[in-house]
C-alpha cells in the first residue's frame, strides 16, 4: 500500500517548511526581467513604484536630518503609502530643500502620505477564531498558565490583517504588496507578512486551532513564489531583490559555510522529495533524497567538531577559491559558540519516519555540548556568548531557536535529552509568562539572564506582539502541558 499522505495540518507545516527555505535558491540581486525593464523605460506602474521608493528614501534621509538619530527608524518612512489627495511628483517637489525643522518634516509627511500601516485593515475577529477553542491546551492544568495562554491565543486577533484594497487598485502608491488572504504580522514595526516568522506563527495557528488562518498564511507564501519567485523577506516592494540574511548568496559574500543555513537546506531536499514522491514524479524525488543524502554527509565531514561535540560554521579561503574548502583545515572551523552550532538536532523532529539526523548516542554528546557551553541561562538559551549590544548576541534569546533546539531534543530518543528539552522550555515559558505580566505584552526577543525581562539592542527599539514569540510559547505549552502543582512564575 502507498504511504498514508499527512494529515492537512500537517501539510501545512511541511509546505511552509519547504517554502521557508524556497528563498535560498534565489540569488539576493535579481536583474530586471525584459517587461520589467521595458516598464520603467516606458513609464507605468513598475517606474511609478520604483519613483516612490527613491522618494521614500529621500524623505527618510531628510527626517533623519530633521528628527536627529535618537529614536529615528528608518523603516517607517519607506512604510508610508501617498495620501489619497496626493501624488509622487508633488510630494518629490515639496520636499524640503534646506534642513528642514522638526515642524516643518512633520506637517510634509503629515500633508503628503498616510500613516505607516494605514494600508493594512484589521481583519476583526478572524472566522476560525474561537475565544476558547474546543481541545485547546488540554494538559495545561494550572489556572494561571491557562488564562494566559488563552490571552496569548486571543492575540492572533490583534495581529491578523487583510491588505487593503487601495493596494492591489494603486500598487505605485504603496511599499505594501497586495496578498489575496489575510495576514499575521509579527507585530510594532512590522507591519508585513515575513517568511522566517511565517513557520512558527503557523505552528501557534494550529495550536489555537486556526486552521483558516493557517492556510491563507501558506497561500500568501505560494503567491509570492508564483509571482516574485521566492519568498521575500517580507512583503514590501524594496524587499523584491533584498532578502534576509539567512541566504545562499552568504556563502560568496562572506566566505563561510554556515551550521543553520545548511541545516535549512537539508530540510528543503527532504521536502522536495517528500512532495514529489507525493506526486508521482518519482525521478525528482530521487534526485532531491540524493542530495540531502549527500548534505549530511557534508554537514558531518566539515561543520562536524568531535573535540567540541558540535557543529561549527566554516570559513572559506578569503580569495573566494571555494573549491579549496575540499582541502579541510581544522583551524578553518569557527570555533566561537554560537546557538546556531545545535540547530541541526532539529533535523530529529523532521525526519518524518527516515533514520533519525544525529542517533541518540550523539544525541546524548550534543546535548552535554551545550550544557557546558554557557549559553543555557535561567530563562532560556542564548544566542551566543559576546556581548556586543546587539540584538543577536548575548544576553539575548529568540524564540525560534529554543524551539529548533528544544524540538530536536525532544525527539533525539534520550529521555535525558528529553528532560532536558523541557527544562528549557519551562524556562522559557516563565520568562514570558512574567515578562507579560509586567507589561502587558509579547517580546520579539528576551534577556536570558535575568527571567521576566525583556531583550535589547540592535538597530531599532524591541518589538511587541509578537507573532514567533506567540507561537512558540503555544507549541511548547502543547508539548509539555503545565501541571497543576507546577509554579509558572519566575
Amino acid at each position: 500500500m502507498p504511504p498514508r499522505p499527512p494529515r492537512p495540518h500537517k501539510l501545512l507545516v511541511f509546505l511552509v517548511l519547504f517554502l521557508f527555505s524556497v528563498p535560498l535558491l534565489r540569488p539576493i540581486h535579481m536583474a530586471p526581467t525584459a517587461a520589467a525593464a521595458a516598464a520603467v523605460a516606458g513609464g507605468g506602474v513598475e517606474a511609478e513604484a520604483e519613483a516612490l521608493l527613491g522618494l521614500l528614501q529621500r524623505v527618510q534621509s531628510e527626517a533623519l536630518r530633521a528628527f536627529g538619530p535618537n529614536d529615528f527608524d528608518p523603516k517607517l518612512y519607506v512604510d508610508l503609502p501617498l495620501a489619497a489627495d496626493a501624488s509622487a511628483a508633488a510630494a518629490l517637489a515639496s520636499l524640503p530643500r534646506a534642513v528642514p525643522s522638526r515642524g516643518e518634516m512633520e506637517a510634509y509627511i503629515s500633508r503628503y502620505f498616510a500613516p505607516a500601516g494605514s494600508d493594512l485593515v484589521a481583519a476583526a475577529d478572524p472566522p476560525d477564531f474561537e475565544r476558547d477553542p474546543p481541545g485547546f491546551l488540554p494538559r495545561v492544568e494550572r489556572a494561571g498558565a491557562r488564562a494566559w495562554a488563552l490571552e496569548v491565543h486571543a492575540l492572533w486577533k490583534d495581529l491578523t490583517r487583510r491588505v487593503a484594497p487601495a493596494v492591489a487598485a494603486r500598487p505605485d502608491r504603496h511599499t505594501l504588496l497586495p496578498l489575496p488572504g489575510r495576514v499575521v504580522v509579527p507585530g510594532s514595526r512590522f507591519r508585513e507578512v515575513y517568511y522566517w516568522d511565517s513557520y512558527w506563527v503557523v505552528r501557534g495557528l494550529l495550536v489555537s486551532k486556526m486552521y483558516e488562518t493557517a492556510k491563507d498564511i501558506v497561500l500568501n507564501l505560494v503567491y509570492l513564489v508564483e509571482k516574485y519567485g521566492f519568498v521575500l523577506n517580507g512583503a514590501r516592494s524594496y524587499y523584491t531583490n533584498r532578502r534576509d540574511s539567512t541566504d545562499m548568496t552568504t556563502l560568496t559574500t562572506s566566505y563561510i559555510i554556515p551550521v543553520d543555513l545548511n541545516t535549512f537546506i537539508l530540510k528543503m531536499e527532504q521536502d522536495i522529495a517528500f512532495f514529489a514522491k507525493l506526486i508521482g514524479e518519482s525521478t525528482t524525488s530521487e534526485i532531491f533524497s540524493e542530495a540531502s543524502k549527500a548534505r549530511h554527509n557534508a554537514i558531518e565531514s566539515v561543520l562536524w567538531n568531535a573535540d567540541m561535540e558540535q557543529w561549527l560554521d566554516y570559513w572559506l579561503p578569503t580569495d573566494g577559491n571555494c573549491q579549496a574548502v575540499y582541502q579541510w583545515k581544522s583551524n578553518s572551523q569557527n570555533r566561537a559558540i554560537f546557538a546556531s552550532n545545535f540547530v541541526p538536532l532539529w533535523l530529529n523532529a523532521q525526519h518524518s519516519g527516515l533514520e533519525r539526523f544525529v542517533d541518540e548516542a550523539k544525541s546524548v554528546r550534543v546535548m552535554r555540548s551545550l550544557q557546558k557551553s554557557g549559553l543555557l541561562q535561567p530563562a532560556g538559551i542564548a544566542t551566543s556568548l559576546s556581548n556586543t549590544g546587539q540584538q543577536w548576541d548575548f544576553p539575548n534569546g529568540w524564540a525560534p531557536l529554543q524551539h529548533l533546539i528544544v524540538e530536536g531534543l525532544l525527539r533525539s530518543g534520550s529521555g535525558e535529552a528529553r528532560e532536558l528539552a523541557e527544562d528549557i522550555a519551562t524556562r522559557w515559558v516563565r520568562t514570558n509568562y512574567d515578562a507579560y505580566k509586567a507589561t502587558g505584552a509579547m517580546h520579539e526577543k528576551y534577556d536570558v539572564v535575568t527571567c521576566g525581562k525583556s531583550g535589547g539592542g540592535g538597530e531599532y527599539k524591541p518589538q511587541t506582539g509578537f507573532g514567533w514569540s506567540n507561537g512558540v510559547i503555544l507549541s511548547f505549552l502543547e508539548e509539555f502541558g503545565w501541571p497543576q502543582d507546577k509554579e509558572i512564575d519566575c
